[in-house]
């Protein structure tokens, strides 16, 4: 079984604070991110540059720090390398290369990953925006169902960003499920968003809007209800200790259990008004392995 060796990047830009990545349509019908094979003499950066210019004409500036390798088998059996590396555009207007491109976007992170037609591509795009994230954001809003997650991948976030992490339990609540007033909490939150850098982790609609609209790059937990109500009753099981929460669970309430439940179904509408209303950085993870992914890699580069 022969090898091939391919190189391409994952090319973005910035505009009003947003990351937007380049996606190709290719005329064979799927999305992809810019890549080609090595030619004669070249180097993987050489080819990385070749390929984006002839298939877009943009030209870009290649971070080396960042390279992610991809193997898979292609129709004649043989098996391809791809190394992908991050391209930052520099300039040039778009074209596309008829012979084998249709269409190319530059698309928020959410859509681009939404747009790529192959699971090993999302996952380049994937981590591409994780190595982006310490780079560009300040203000990073978790948001999401409770017991989907938000807070045990805010410690692997607060760790890799070196941005100071607050827990919005442990703001609103204070010994035995007692809480502060709705207002005092607003007013706490808003001293936290004044501040030029943090990781905010939780929902609480009553102060979502103020965090969304300040928030540069929002993490947003969409997992199914009953994903969410098993991770609360495995805390619950195993006598989790929660840094993040001053109360001590030992039951689940019935009530807090059709909260989960109906989450989705009572929260996205106001969650996807609120995006845009304030276009921020996207990323939405709909599963257990996704997030699973996610921390892997973070703690891989950390």
């Amino acid at each position: 079984m022969a090898k091939e060796k391919s190189c391409g990047a994952v090319v973005y830009k910035i505009d009003n604070g947003i990351l937007y990545f380049l996606i190709e349509k290719m005329n064979k019908g799927h999305f992809s991110l810019p890549k080609g094979h090595v030619e004669n003499n070249e180097t993987e950066i050489e080819t990385a540059l070749r390929e984006i210019k002839e298939e877009t004409n943009l030209d870009v500036t290649i971070d080396t720090s960042f390279a992610e390798t991809i193997s898979y088998e292609v129709n004649n059996g043989n098996i391809k390398d791809v190394t992908f590396f991050i391209g930052k555009y520099k300039n040039g207007e778009i074209k596309n290369q008829e012979r084998e491109v249709s269409q190319i976007y530059f698309l928020p992170f959410d859509k681009a990953y939404k747009k790529l037609t192959f699971p090993r591509d999302k996952q380049v795009l994937l981590k591409a925006y994780l190595y982006l994230i310490k780079q560009y954001s300040k203000k990073i809003a978790i948001i999401g169902c409770p017991g989907s997650g938000k807070s045990y991948l805010s410690r692997y976030l607060t760790n890799y960003t070196n941005i100071k992490l607050y827990h919005l339990d442990n703001m609103y609540w204070f010994g035995d499920y007692d809480h502060i007033s709705e207002d005092e909490f607003v007013n706490k939150v808003d001293k936290v968003i004044q501040k030029p850098s943090w990781i905010i982790d939780g929902h609480f609609k009553e102060s979502l809007s103020q965090r969304v609209s300040k928030a540069d790059t929002i993490i947003y937990f969409d997992l199914p209800g009953i994903t969410c109500v098993n991770g609360v009753k495995h805390r619950i099981k195993y006598h989790s200790i929660r840094d993040d929460m001053p109360c001590v669970e030992t039951t689940l309430d019935k009530e807090f259990e059709v909260c989960m439940l109906n989450f989705r179904k009572n929260n996205n509408p106001k969650i996807q008004k609120l995006f845009k209303e304030y276009p921020s950085n996207v990323l939405t993870i709909k599963t257990k392995r996704q997030l699973r992914q996610i921390i892997d890699y973070i703690k891989k580069i950390s």
